[in-house]
């Protein structure tokens, strides 16, 4: 079977098994997901998919960026910014402390303490959206919260890629220093690029819609050749993002920022989440059941106690229940860092396995139980 079937082959399935979970309420992404699992149970072995789905895992952050609104973070409220912190402060004493007994060194610990608490705003925003509860204060303070949780993630990738410069063979000075130079001069440019108002001046006289998904993919792309010199495409990707997202005329934003994740999801998400199931290892979820329950479970009580805790003023004890179910909700920016962490050898494919299940488990499972008690929000009882 030559590539261009096998890649064929992957939309096609994708589609189909998209289409049937999206009746039953689960995101058409977990087809992709299960596709790539089904490939990895045969003799098949396509190069081209690891080449597409590593682009695939960029574009994924260079959406991240693009949601950014770094105005908005300051504007958060103090009762985000608790639960927010409080839900890593408990996560990351929770999995150094699990992971260090397992015999996991601490540098994977820390990732891993920040990686497992990452909220999916790609799944959950959708069912806000269906409820009518997008722009009520329950749907604000979650959206706040998946906000500045965002902030948390790119500080995990960030050590990420730290912790893989030095566990380079050809370690030195420079492999070092060149991933700290490039992240700085990506910053910089970013910056100046942002507070050139000439520049979002000579956009606003662009009309075709066309030629903006043509500069968001160069920005995209230029950004990736910079990084790469330091071997920071995940960082350079995000800020990618956030440059494109500050940019751009704010009344052409939105319809900019529907055709790209069009594209981001449709195209490069497939090829993402195909590559992600087919790095998978099942047999390791049945020899270690207990860490896929776990990377489930800790995060999950977690995010219900402090919401529970630090909402309960601001929405009432139920409210802030679901609030906590809701930000347990995954299936987004950890599968990014996972894949970045295995394919770097930090992480084992079991370790892997269990983060990417376990995403899948609390996806599923909290999508189901909040779609379930959102229905007698949906006709205004408690809002």
């Amino acid at each position: 079977m030559n590539e261009y079937t096998i890649i064929a082959s992957i939309f096609l399935f994708s589609l189909i098994l998209g289409y049937l979970l999206e009746k039953i309420r689960i995101h058409w992404l977990f087809g992709a997901l299960a596709i790539g699992i089904i490939l990895n149970l045969t003799e098949i072995r396509p190069e081209s998919l690891s080449t597409l789905g590593r682009i695939g895992m960029y574009f994924m952050l260079f959406l991240i960026g693009l949601e950014i609104d770094v105005n908005k973070i300051f504007q958060l409220k103090k009762a985000i910014i608790k639960t927010t912190f409080g839900i890593q402060i408990f996560s990351m004493i929770a999995w150094v402390s699990l992971l260090l007994l397992m015999g996991y060194p601490l540098k994977v610990a820390l990732i891993i303490g920040i990686v497992a608490n990452c909220i999916g705003e790609a799944i959950l925003v959708p069912i806000l959206e269906e409820f009518r509860l997008l722009k009520t204060k329950f749907g604000s303070l979650l959206v706040g919260i998946g906000t500045l949780d965002d902030i948390f993630e790119v500080a995990a990738l960030s050590i990420a890629i730290i912790v893989a410069a030095k566990t380079t063979t050809s370690l030195s000075i420079f492999s070092i220093i060149m991933p700290f130079l490039t992240i700085t001069i990506i910053t910089a440019l970013t910056i100046i690029l942002i507070r050139y108002n000439g520049l979002r001046n000579k956009l606003e006289d662009i009309r075709e819609y066309d030629y903006y998904i043509l500069l968001s993919i160069t920005i995209f792309f230029i950004y990736l050749a910079i990084g790469s010199f330091g071997g920071v495409e995940s960082v350079s990707a995000f800020f990618a993002g956030i440059l494109l997202s500050h940019i751009l005329p704010e009344y052409k934003f939105k319809k900019v920022e529907y055709g790209v994740k069009g594209f981001g999801y449709g195209f490069f998400g497939v090829l993402f989440f195909s590559w992600v199931g087919f790095n998978m290892n099942l047999s390791s979820i049945v020899k270690y059941p207990y860490l896929t329950l776990l990377f489930y479970l800790v995060p999950s009580a977690a995010k219900i106690a402090n919401s529970m805790i630090f909402l309960k003023d601001e929405l009432g004890l139920k409210m802030s229940f679901l609030a906590g179910i809701g930000s347990s909700i995954r299936f987004s920016t950890e599968l990014v860092i996972a894949q970045y962490l295995f394919l770097h050898k930090i992480i084992t494919q079991e370790l892997f396995t269990a983060i990417v299940a376990s995403s899948v488990l609390a996806t599923i499972i909290n999508t189901l139980i909040l779609s379930y008690f959102l229905k007698d929000i949906r006709i205004g009882k408690h809002l």
